[in-house]
């Protein structure tokens, strides 16, 4: 009777260190809940913003081909996602050019820069042809590299730029009036020159013939 009372309590201290067991269960499963709800809450904020800002946003894989890009993105470049996947930073199709107009290779881009490097680059100004248009549109870039936990080298990068073509049309526009002013006030300096060196050829003229004057009535004077 006792080994059987004990085997009892035993079952009951079973059963008790069970349900002890399940009611942790029960919590941890709870809050996976609740973190895979915010997670998904969390997740669904960032594919709204990353579908819906105003900044293009472009991933690309180590190897520099482009995995993703978002709407603003498309609208900017003037292509689909479907015509930028798997195109590279080197494909010529982008003539790329920097702020003075020359050519900025593929590997100058922020994107393989900061791959290569392994830094952010910040800031960056540069034209990438629009096919949309046929024209240049001027963006202003910034690229930062991904990191896998524990490595070293980036296995992605994400690229933000935002579309500064008509600020950059306004520069332009405003140094070229500024070129036209200096040549204008060049030209009014010349002409101002030209003006101070006639008159004192006048002046050196009228000098000499009042000299020349003075002379002559010495002369008459003289022979009256």
């Amino acid at each position: 009777m006792k080994d059987s009372s004990k085997t009892k309590q035993e079952l009951i201290e079973e059963l008790s260190d069970l349900k002890k067991k399940i009611k942790k269960l029960d919590k941890l499963e709870s809050k996976f809940k609740q973190s895979g709800a915010a997670l998904l809450v969390s997740e669904e904020n960032y594919r709204r913003l990353f579908e819906t800002m105003a900044q293009g946003v472009v991933y690309q894989a180590a190897d520099g081909k482009i995995i993703s890009a978002n709407p603003a993105a498309e609208r900017i470049l003037g292509l689909s996602l479907d015509q930028m996947q798997g195109k590279t930073s080197l494909d010529p199709g982008w003539k790329s050019i920097r702020e003075d107009g020359s050519e900025l290779t593929g590997k100058e881009h922020p994107a393989m820069v900061a791959l290569r490097t392994g830094k952010p680059v910040e800031r960056f100004i540069m034209g990438v042809h629009n096919p949309k248009n046929d024209a240049h549109t001027w963006i202003y870039v910034s690229a930062t590299p991904l990191y896998k936990p524990g490595e070293n080298v980036p296995f992605q990068v994400y690229a933000t730029f935002d579309d500064i073509t008509e600020r950059k049309k306004a520069e332009l526009a405003l140094q070229a009036k500024n070129e036209e002013y200096e040549a204008l006030n060049e030209e009014l300096r010349s002409s101002v020159e030209e003006l101070q060196a006639a008159a004192e050829e006048l002046q050196a003229q009228n000098e000499e013939l009042q000299q020349q004057e003075v002379a002559l009535r010495e002369s008459e004077e003289k022979y009256r």
